[in-house]
């Protein structure tokens, strides 16, 4: 090949590989920015529902800063340690941190999902120990043999799914 064709082609790839690292978006139909929806988002447990409004609004702006896309608030109650500070689950005062919450979570363009319950196994402190969720059994398998649960002892409910656990080789 002649060294004139050569370099000719030679500078229509640099070019067109030019052109396709533009970065200016040309179709308006494509977003220029990440959606809080396709970003990351991250679980936010309110412990013993613990929670203030100073508090609630650094945590928001820290996650926004960090580039997290929302939080799924999940309320826990039962934390030991800081019981004076409770908030008694769907209160009035629980419900002005929630709306707090939403507020700045709009501010910040966060969003924001939740639990629809305490976050432990639907219940509370109400349930008595013989009602409690409790029964579960660890497995180690030593040996290439898959371990058949179909004939392990049912749950006190009866809702013991029988599996086959098979281990990696």
């Amino acid at each position: 090949m002649k060294p004139a064709a050569s370099f000719l082609i030679f500078v229509c790839c640099l070019f067109l590989t030019g052109l396709s690292c533009n970065t200016v978006l040309k179709d308006a139909g494509i977003p220029g920015e990440i959606q809080k929806e396709a970003k990351p988002w991250a679980y936010w447990w309110w412990m013993g529902n613990s929670v203030t409004t100073e508090g609630i609004t650094a945590n928001l702006e820290k996650y926004s800063k960090a580039g997290i896309g929302g939080l799924h608030i999940i309320p826990i109650y039962g934390e030991k340690g800081d019981e004076s500070n409770f908030i008694e689950y769907l209160s009035p005062a629980w419900m002005d941190m929630l709306k707090h919450t939403l507020s700045e979570a709009e501010r910040l363009d966060l969003g924001i999902d939740m639990t629809c319950g305490t976050g432990w196994p639907f219940g509370g402190p109400f349930i008595g120990e013989e009602h409690t969720a409790k029964v579960y059994e660890v497995i180690e398998l030593k040996d290439s043999e898959p371990y058949d649960a179909s004939g392990a002892e049912p749950m006190p409910s009866g809702l013991l799914n029988p599996v086959t656990l098979t281990p990696m080789n």
